[in-house]
């Protein structure tokens, strides 16, 4: 893919995100890293206002040099005029998940009280396929599998926008490269008890020299097809659950859902805790409550996580 097309598609669908959803702010969260760079490149390339735009770094000091690091990113976000933001973050932290944590409740801080706010972040396909990796060895369902969309909405007029999925780390590289943009090295790439460290550098070139050349092309179409069944079963789920809702009460109707497949019946439940009581029921507890229906035992009452269930004649309600 040359740089003419990746330039003309990206700016395609930036342009359909921006007049969709009236986005009155853009905050690019900036790592360093060349697929920032490219996401960087690409976005100047539109000529958009500068006060649209804003740059978040987050610095968790993994690097021995991160000071060096920081005021050579603020050298060249502000040789843009650019708006930056840094925030360090002087706890080490190794995992992953408390990483990731850390900057969402950083990142909420910026969109609380805005609205039509676009937060981007320089995803590629390349992300995707590590995190559907980290996913199924989580034991994750269809949902999980393909959990890096395009778009989100995050609240209410705050959406998160990953634009680069329809391109692959070797582009980006490419990109970096034939532009000569000054991306830093980051050493924290190559720490290999970080689990998507271990599966970018040696699970995922494992599988492409011994199984197949094409494997990232086949994950790609599987993502796809996953991401189209998983629409379909959403949509299926949340029309089953309004057919079968109480008309007064906050209940539904068991005993027509159980006919359903256990599929449905799964994505049924979840739903209605979720809607309702902003509550994810876990997988245990939904399997549970499922198999309690299914033998018809006489129990009134189930307690599941933090949750008080009444099964009653034919529905199931929660008493708060």
């Amino acid at each position: 893919m040359t740089y003419i097309v990746i330039q003309k598609k990206f700016e395609q669908y930036l342009q359909s995100i921006l007049v969709m959803y009236k986005i009155k702010k853009i905050l690019f969260l900036f790592s360093g890293g060349q697929d920032s760079f490219v996401l960087l490149k690409l976005l100047l390339n539109l000529n958009l206002d500068k006060e649209l735009l804003t740059c978040l770094y987050i610095d968790h000091e993994y690097q021995q040099k991160w000071k060096t690091q920081i005021h050579h990113l603020i050298n060249v976000l502000e040789n843009k005029a650019l708006k930056v933001i840094i925030y360090q973050i002087k706890s080490k932290i190794f995992s992953e998940n408390e990483a990731r944590e850390l900057r969402y409740q950083i990142i909420s801080k910026f969109y609380i009280d805005k609205k039509e706010i676009l937060i981007m972040t320089g995803h590629t396909i390349s992300d995707q396929i590590e995190t559907f990796w980290l996913n199924l060895l989580r034991g994750t369902g269809l949902t999980g599998l393909n959990s890096l969309h395009h778009v989100r909405l995050l609240k209410s007029n705050v959406y998160l926008l990953k634009p680069l999925l329809f391109i692959e780390r070797i582009n980006t590289a490419w990109l970096s490269k034939n532009f000569f943009l000054p991306i830093w090295s980051d050493n924290s790439n190559y720490i290999y008890h970080i689990k998507r460290n271990r599966l970018r550098y040696e699970l995922i070139p494992y599988l492409i020299k011994y199984f197949s050349n094409k494997i990232l092309f086949q994950l790609k179409k599987f993502l796809l097809l996953m991401k189209q069944e998983d629409s379909y079963l959403k949509k299926k789920s949340i029309f089953l659950l309004i057919k079968n809702l109480h008309h007064q009460s906050i209940a539904m109707k068991y005993t027509k859902i159980q006919l359903y497949h256990i599929a449905l019946q799964m994505r049924i439940i979840k739903l209605f805790f979720y809607y309702y009581f902003n509550i994810t029921l876990s997988f245990k507890s939904i399997l549970f409550l499922i198999k309690t229906q299914l033998t018809c035992q006489k129990i009134n009452y189930l307690n599941l996580d933090v949750l008080t269930i009444c099964v009653e004649k034919h529905w199931i309600y929660v008493i708060c």
